[in-house]
């Protein structure tokens, strides 16, 4: 793309962008959209339509979709999916995905797709929810959410990632070469499940870095002495 062509189309973005009026027609026709009388699939369609407008109306009109446990779930993983993608809206977006995230507890295959939304922004501001999924019990949930983070590339990142590795590398040890009963809660330990969330962890951990290390201890002394020498990417 030629220097020219690139800029009239960057201006025709950022038009796309702020234009109030274009934002609250796209709002007013998908309220409009005769929802009973229309497949989901035909609904998603014209729920993309309207988020091809990229505004703040939009985003906010999304948010309420993705938040709303009366919606389906393909209708709310859609709307998250399109919010994610709203680049010149990335703060605005990872804080109402955030916020959304917790509404979604009923819903794991929406928070699912919080998740990765919230890594597609690319906004630091993302890390709070991200870094707090770690906790949960879901281990798609907690791939899904290191696998964001990886995504993002912040230093404030690595602790809460070699915490999580760290902890999974002693669960794994513990379990030792078969399922063993928990002792929380008296369910089997899948070690395979375990592995592949460490795994996630260290690509992660090298998606930050640019480095490599085989345990949680390597990569723990290694940031000890060149944290300060990492910056956000």
């Amino acid at each position: 793309m030629g220097t020219l062509a690139l800029m009239l189309w960057s201006a025709c973005f950022f038009q796309a962008a702020v234009d109030e009026k274009t934002a609250e027609k796209a709002v007013r026709s998908f309220n409009a959209f005769p929802r009973a009388k229309h497949s989901e699939e035909e609904y998603i369609e014209a729920l993309n339509a309207m988020a091809e407008t990229v505004h703040s109306r939009t985003l906010n009109r999304l948010a309420a979709i993705v938040g709303s446990s009366s919606e389906a779930p393909k209708v709310r993983i859609a709307a998250a999916l399109k919010m994610g993608e709203m680049a010149p809206l990335k703060k605005q977006a990872a804080a109402a995905l955030s916020g959304a995230y917790s509404s979604a507890s009923q819903a794991p295959a929406v928070q699912l797709i919080i998740l990765q939304a919230l890594g597609m922004t690319k906004d630091s501001g993302a890390l709070s929810c991200i870094h707090r999924a770690f906790e949960e019990k879901d281990p798609d949930l907690v791939r899904r959410a290191v696998a964001s983070a990886g995504i993002i590339k912040h230093p404030n990142s690595v602790d809460a990632i070699l915490t999580l590795l760290s902890r999974l590398e002693k669960q794994i040890q513990a379990a030792g070469d078969g399922p063993k009963p928990a002792p929380a809660d008296g369910k089997p330990v899948d070690v395979d499940s375990l592995k592949e969330t460490a795994d996630a962890c260290n690509k992660a951990l090298a998606a930050i870095t640019g480095q490599s290390f085989a345990s949680s201890a390597a990569w723990q002394d290694w940031w000890n002495r060149n944290r300060s020498t990492i910056k956000p990417q």
